[in-house]
């Protein structure tokens, strides 16, 4: 699955099936996700319009939440959780400057590694 930067308006047709070539060409790919893992959080904790659509490149299941469902059963562990990288992230000079908007974008991006200590 893809997340993509929206581009305006948008003629795609979820029935008609793109190669991953020509998904490629069509769309920004910013993120690839795979099973397990979610999207639209952002928007949801933080009441703002999504920053991107979802493109999959093949046959894909969803489990889906409404907005409501979701605040009460994950809403505030995951908000605690992206705080927690915000801080974290500000924490290091690179990052310092940054909007909270501009890193809370930037998590996507990163993923958690156990480290053993020394």
């Amino acid at each position: 699955m893809r997340i993509n930067e929206d581009g305006g308006t948008d003629d795609y047709n979820p029935k008609t099936k793109m190669s991953k070539k020509e998904l490629s060409k069509r769309y920004i790919e910013l993120a690839t996700l795979g099973a397990g893992k979610s999207f639209g959080d952002l928007a949801l904790i933080g009441s703002k319009p999504r920053m991107a659509s979802i493109r999959c490149a093949e046959d894909t299941h969803f489990a889906v939440l409404s907005k409501q469902d979701y605040n009460s059963i994950l809403g505030q562990i995951e908000k605690k959780k992206l705080n927690e990288r915000i801080q974290f992230l500000r924490s290091v000079p690179f990052f310092s400057q940054l909007t909270k908007t501009s890193i809370s974008k930037l998590t996507y991006q990163f993923r958690e590694m156990p480290m053993i200590k020394n």
